[in-house]
């Protein structure tokens, strides 16, 4: 889908320019894990719901997604607020979705 298109690039355009921010920080630190955390539970997703046909996995993951998206967004905003910008994009669109159903 576009939309996943547009927020995944706009996710790891933030997460390059933390990345590669001089500044080392506990937020940088916490930014980095909690990406890493929200990118296995995307690339997870599609394998737990079509794969194993697991619906209860599938929303644990569609839970924990925003979850990760959130703590991304708190340690973005103190670090570059134009990746936070661009993280909560993708929150919004992950709170939008867990209400859908």
């Amino acid at each position: 889908a576009p939309i996943w298109l547009f927020l995944n690039v706009t996710s790891l355009i933030a997460l390059f320019r933390i990345a590669n921010a001089p500044e080392r920080s506990p937020a940088r630190t916490l930014f980095l894990w909690s990406e890493g955390v929200a990118w296995v539970l995307f690339a997870a997703f599609t394998t737990v719901y079509f794969l194993l046909h697991s619906p209860v996995l599938a929303s644990l993951d569609t839970v924990a997604g925003p979850l990760a998206g959130l703590v991304s967004l708190v340690c973005s905003f103190r670090l570059d607020r134009l990746s936070a910008w661009f993280i909560l994009l993708r929150v919004l669109w992950l709170v939008l979705v867990m209400g859908t159903p």
